[in-house]
């Protein structure tokens, strides 16, 4: 799956490129995780639990959330928190959700959310964006190694999130493998039972225009899709939180 892709792209920036200029090693998302869990002080409170969620790639500012914080679009909320009450469930017949909406709506925030809940229920968990896994795939002709990080995440992880999926990957140059390499990630973990969770600015008929009717419909088989309407709150409340520490 990654692989045949990385190959491909390696073969092509091998033949453009003879000889490649020494550069710093590039660290893979688990190395990156590791070295932040090092660093954390020995007598943190919470340190195992801050662990896990460094572990799963979610990103610091939703750790000290739950759903009495979420502000956002109600239906939205009730039923992500439904898909937690019932995630064991969700786990066992492989399914997901994908939200779509404007930006600062809250999207990531009901992921995170997810996340962390399948974390506590002793489920392993990862979010990663699309463009992500695209520059990971295409850092794989100097790292090999990251082939098999990447494919283990992608194909092993229980509960895997996928943000960003954007519309215009596939009119971008070597990008073009971008559609039929997320197509083949989420028919594998579909065929597997293994529940994925996406976000994306899109609306639904311009999901369709992008990836195609067939993947659509693979989507609709195992993921709800969750319309997520509102304002823009993520952006006032980080101009709160901004204004708060210049008033302090």
């Amino acid at each position: 799956m990654v692989i045949l892709v990385a190959m491909r792209l390696a073969k092509k920036e091998n033949h453009m490129t003879r000889h490649k200029p020494e550069t710093r090693r590039f660290l893979s998302p688990r190395e990156i995780a590791h070295q932040q869990i090092l660093s954390l002080p020995k007598g943190l409170r919470e340190r195992k639990r801050i662990a896990s969620l460094i572990r799963a790639n979610i990103p610091q500012e939703f750790w000290h959330l739950d759903f009495r914080s979420f502000k956002g679009d109600p239906e939205a909320k009730r039923l992500v928190q439904f898909y937690c009450k019932r995630i064991d469930r969700a786990f066992e017949g492989g399914f997901g959700y994908l939200l779509t909406g404007p930006n600062g709506v809250g999207k990531m925030t009901l992921i995170a959310l997810t996340l962390m809940k399948a974390i506590r229920k002793g489920y392993t968990a990862f979010y990663i964006s699309l463009p992500a896994i695209f520059r990971l795939i295409y850092r794989a002709y100097e790292y090999p190694e990251l082939l098999g990080e990447l494919d283990d995440i992608l194909q092993n992880t229980q509960f895997l999130a996928i943000g960003e999926l954007g519309k215009d990957y596939h009119r971008r140059g070597s990008e073009g493998h971008a559609i039929s390499e997320f197509d083949s990630i989420f028919r594998y973990r579909r065929g597997a039972l293994l529940p994925t969770l996406m976000d994306t600015n899109m609306i639904e008929d311009e999901l369709e225009d992008t990836y195609g009717e067939s993947i659509i419909s693979l989507f609709r088989s195992r993921l709800k899709i969750i319309r997520v309407t509102g304002k823009d709150y993520r952006a006032r409340a980080q101009r709160r939180e901004t204004d708060r520490f210049f008033e302090d």
